[in-house]
């Protein structure tokens, strides 16, 4: 019997500009540190899923967390190859944008994802994103849930 290859699984995450332009703010960390740190708020992701993604980086599989808001009548989303995750802070001036601290955002974090620059999805690449957990795309889930957080892959 023939297997199949296991996709390699990513993250996508609701955010907001609440407290600036997020993907800017990251984006001049990155370009000075050649990385940066995002924060998640509220849910956590469960350890399990931790497993899988560091896991995934240890075996050198290219990996992206996508961060989704909506913009207006459209989602808006940006990618970042994965280079870490913890559920632990970063130190400070280790390449988390200044207003986490600026705003006390720390203790309302579950977890840090560090990236590489983050680049604009185009729509097609949208659209082929499908959820771990029932094989719907993500655009279409999005409209429907309240969720922040959600497993995909790109097949």
């Amino acid at each position: 019997m023939k297997q199949h290859p296991v996709l390699p699984r990513h993250i996508a995450i609701r955010y907001s500009d609440k407290f600036g332009t997020t993907i800017e703010l990251h984006n001049q960390v990155a370009q000075d540190r050649g990385l940066v740190w995002f924060g998640k708020m509220g849910t956590r992701l469960a350890a399990s899923w931790i497993d899988v993604f560091q896991k995934q980086l240890a075996a050198d599989v290219d990996t992206y967390v996508y961060l989704v808001k909506r913009d207006t009548s459209q989602y808006v989303m940006h990618k970042g190859k994965l280079l870490q995750i913890s559920r632990q802070p970063p130190e400070p001036g280790s390449g988390l944008p200044k207003y986490y601290f600026d705003n006390d955002l720390i203790k309302n974090m579950s977890c840090f994802f560090q990236l590489e620059c983050l680049v604009a999805c185009t729509k097609n690449e949208m659209m082929r994103l499908k959820l771990q957990s029932s094989g719907g795309t993500l655009l279409e889930t999005l409209s429907s849930s309240m969720n922040g957080l959600f497993i995909v892959i790109n097949p």
